[in-house]
């Protein structure tokens, strides 16, 4: 998990959108509040 975790930060953090996908599974979702 800790694997997984540090790849997708990395990806977040380099932009990298289709590596970043590849640690998802085909049913993520994201939700994202108001930024209040």
């Amino acid at each position: 998990m800790k694997r997984l975790e540090y790849q997708y930060l990395r990806c977040l953090d380099l932009k990298q959108w289709d590596a970043m996908a590849e640690c998802l599974t085909e049913d993520a979702t994201a939700a994202y509040g108001d930024g209040k």
